[in-house]
C-alpha cells in the first residue's frame, strides 16, 4: 500500500493528519509512490507546504513506516503458519507410506 493511500484514511479526521491527508486527497498531482524524499520535496518545494505540514508529515510517516513493518510481519507470520502446516502434512503423508511398506527385503 503506498502512502497516499494509507493517508487518506485519515482525510475526515480534525487533526493536522487529518488536514495533511484531506490535502493530499484533492491534490491530483501527489506522488504515488511511496519514496519519502520525493514526496518530502513535492511538499517542501512543489506545494511550499507550510512547516506545520511538514511536521504532520514526518509524523504520517513515521506511522506509515510502523504500519508497513507490522504488515509485513504479519505476512511473514503467516507465511511461516502455512509452511509449518505443509511440512507437518507432508510428514504425516511419509510416516503413513512407511507403514503400508513390506518390512524386509525382497523375496
Amino acid at each position: 500500500m503506498g502512502f497516499k493511500e494509507w493517508i487518506v484514511r485519515y482525510k475526515d479526521r480534525n487533526s493536522r493528519r487529518g488536514d495533511l491527508a484531506y490535502d493530499i486527497y484533492h491534490d491530483s498531482k501527489f506522488p504515488r509512490g511511496s519514496d519519502k524524499a520525493v514526496l518530502l520535496n513535492y511538499l517542501k518545494w512543489v506545494r511550499r507546504a507550510h512547516p506545520d505540514c511538514l511536521k504532520a508529515f514526518r509524523s504520517a510517516w513515521r506511522s506509515y513506516s510502523h504500519f508497513l513493518k507490522k504488515s509485513f510481519d504479519g505476512e511473514l507470520v503467516r507465511e511461516n503458519d502455512r509452511l509449518h502446516a505443509e511440512i507437518l502434512a507432508l510428514k504425516e503423508q511419509l510416516k503413513n507410506s512407511q507403514k503400508k511398506e513390506p518390512s524386509g527385503g525382497e523375496g
